[in-house]
């Protein structure tokens, strides 16, 4: 065997002893509005060079869970309530978050030999079993995050002809009169609106649309009060995959508090009449158009 094959096998096979070195890190997921679009928060720690690679990588991952923390603590509850100002004042949220970080799973991890440093990536998910929304749906479905919560807005029985909303566009895939939408993308994307984990739709009289107390358990867990994205065929095409071929897009009159919408009393009547035919609010059946 030649000199350079015997060096190209010494380097696979300390690959092979320290599995750490091929692994990636993914990239860090941790501004708001990208964490709410992509669904999770994720996270890269770091140790100090000159160590062994069992401390690099446990001092690692005690920096990521820290910057998890970090990240978790700047989302919003609602309105400009943020988690962190929510632990401050509830002792039931902290300690639901700082037991919720413990489950915190990998998802990369590398050691650099050469300088004795490691890189560990920590992720959280916003949904599904497991992730923040069931964390937190005690506290939303108890009514634990306003001062005040607003009435149910009531639906107006009318024919389906005679209240039709003022859409920004009316969507190609169900042309005619007398649809029934069975999905909302609301356009935010001339507002200063944030992302939240309890965005709110409100009607003219302040009354409540859409929001937590709508929408059933199960359906929170899975999807939260709707999904985030920047491109309409990408809200599209998340609705779709959710069973709604029909999506109403809207543009609120205003923002509340940063995270809540107001539609006028005519797009909100409507919603609530097509609401009583296909259920889209209860399947949280809603994404926001961010700019």
């Amino acid at each position: 065997m030649s000199i350079k094959s015997i060096i190209v096998l010494g380097a696979f096979l300390l690959t092979m002893i320290h599995p750490a070195c091929a692994q990636e890190v993914p990239e860090n997921i941790t501004d708001p509005k990208g964490v709410f679009e992509k669904g999770y928060i994720q996270v890269t720690g770091l140790s100090e060079q000159g160590q062994t690679q069992v401390k690099a990588l446990r001092v690692a991952q005690l920096a990521a869970q820290r910057a998890l923390l970090e990240t978790l603590q700047g989302l919003q509850l609602q309105g400009k309530t943020t988690i962190k100002k929510g632990m401050l004042e509830s002792d039931e949220i902290r300690t639901s978050v700082e037991g919720y970080l413990k489950g915190a799973v990998k998802c990369g991890e590398v050691f650099h030999a050469d300088k004795g440093y490691a890189e560990v990536c920590m992720r959280v998910p916003l949904r599904g079993p497991g992730g923040i929304y069931e964390m937190f749906m005690p506290l939303i479905q108890n009514k634990m995050l306003w001062a005040e919560q607003p009435a149910k807005a009531r639906f107006t029985a009318k024919a389906m002809t005679e209240i039709q909303p003022h859409a920004s566009f009316a969507p190609a895939s169900c042309p005619g009169t007398g649809m029934v939408y069975d999905g909302l993308i609301i356009d935010v994307r001339k507002f200063g609106f944030k992302p939240a984990l309890a965005n709110r739709v409100l009607n003219a009289k302040n009354e409540l649309v859409f929001g937590p107390a709508r929408i059933a358990g199960t359906v929170l867990i899975e999807r939260g009060c709707g999904a985030f994205t920047t491109d309409l065929n990408k809200a599209k095409a998340m609705l779709a995959q959710w069973g709604s071929a029909c999506p109403l897009v809207l543009t609120p009159t205003d923002i509340d508090q940063e995270t809540d919408v107001r539609l006028s009393e005519e797009d909100a009547a409507a919603l609530l009449a097509h609401d009583e035919q296909s259920a889209l609010l209860a399947q949280a059946k809603v994404v926001y158009l961010l700019k």
